[in-house]
């Protein structure tokens, strides 16, 4: 029923690629765990600065669990923008890396969403790979009380946000090495990823004791849903701030790290950005904009509708048919480095644009 899917390059029996375009080409047989070490990560993973593959080199399983944490990003962004003119695909990189992508050196707002969102994913997928103990450096916090079983012990492990954190600021904000202003918006965008996961941590809790009540109770913390992060990166999107060095109009150089902005002031969860989006009609290899050439249209939108034929297909003209397809749905990370998803069979009439 579930094709299990493999995340990153690793040392695994690869059964091969298929065609259908997804995030992750690779399956293997069975969900069975990887081996995980610097050598089967770091050395398969091009697009590591210096500093990320010392990071690797010393905790390949965080690592792993960051670079699952960038594909759930990308999934999750796709989901958002799945109607927009832009929908993502600018992020998809062979290497898994979407800091890679020559559209990561823009400045636009889907550029701070961008950084925000795989962030976010970053600081996700460690907290959570720290709650089931598979980081040496924040092994799973249990309960102490010696007359809970290991199952229920388990279900006490608190997803650690402090460490995912921690790591997410080590690993994603050591790529920005420059010190000027369009460095100061990624770094500002990458901390807003990361504080919208932990301003939603949840609270969990289960019950022990006799006929069901609730004589003894243990609790841990979680990590909100995914979709609840990619829908509140979404709003901060639509309010994104543009920002601008401070000597914009000065024409003597000035490396202040200082921003100016159109709002009076703007807080640590805005997303900023400095430049203007193009609009994504035709596509642009340079800093890897495909177009919206071929893309899925509703035929019988307005010009309101985002996903319309009128707005998508940017004036080219659309056609119709009938089309059965394939495809990856209702899909669920898991810890280190599978995706199980379904296959959810379509026939409708669809439109597509010129």
């Amino acid at each position: 029923m579930y094709d299990v899917i493999l995340t990153i390059v690793i040392t695994a029996t690869v059964q091969g690629c298929f065609g259908y375009q997804d995030l992750f080409p690779y399956r293997i047989p069975t969900p069975r765990e990887p081996v995980i070490n610097s050598n089967t990560v770091c050395g398969n993973v091009p697009g590591l600065t210096i500093r990320q593959s010392l990071v690797c080199a010393r905790d390949p399983h965080a690592v792993a669990s960051a670079i699952q944490g960038m594909q759930l990003a990308i999934h999750e962004c796709k989901r958002q923008f799945k109607n927009n003119r832009w929908n993502c695909s600018s992020l998809e990189t062979k290497n898994k890396i979407p800091h890679t992508s020559s559209f990561l050196r823009t400045g636009y707002k889907e550029t701070a969403f961008s950084y925000a969102i795989a962030s976010a994913g970053v600081t996700h997928q460690v907290a959570l790979a720290c709650s089931l103990g598979k980081i040496d450096a924040c092994p799973c916090q249990r309960p102490k009380k010696s007359h809970l079983t290991a199952s229920e012990r388990r279900n006490g492990c608190s997803h650690d946000i402090n460490f995912g954190l921690q790591f997410s600021t080590q690993f994603l904000d050591s790529r920005e090495t420059a010190h000027d202003f369009m460095a100061t918006a990624r770094l500002h965008n990458n901390r807003a990823g990361r504080l919208t996961v932990a301003g939603r941590m949840r609270r969990q809790c289960k019950c022990f004791g006799k006929s069901g009540s609730c004589d003894q109770k243990i609790c841990w913390d979680e990590t909100p849903d995914f979709r609840m992060v990619g829908k509140i990166l979404k709003k901060k999107y639509d309010e994104a701030v543009v920002v601008g060095p401070l000597n914009r109009l000065n024409t003597v150089r000035d490396n202040s790290l200082r921003l100016v902005h159109e709002k009076p002031s703007y807080a640590a969860g805005d997303l900023l950005f400095f430049e203007t989006s193009p609009d994504y009609c035709r596509a642009d290899p340079s800093i890897n904009i495909l177009g919206t050439s071929g893309r899925y249209c509703n035929a019988t939108g307005g010009r309101k509708q985002q996903d319309s034929c009128v707005n998508l297909c940017c004036g080219r003209g659309y056609r119709t048919y009938t089309e059965t397809r394939t495809e990856k749905c209702n899909c669920r990370f898991h810890w280190c480095c599978f995706i199980n998803c379904d296959n959810c069979t379509y026939t409708e009439d669809i439109a597509i644009c010129n």
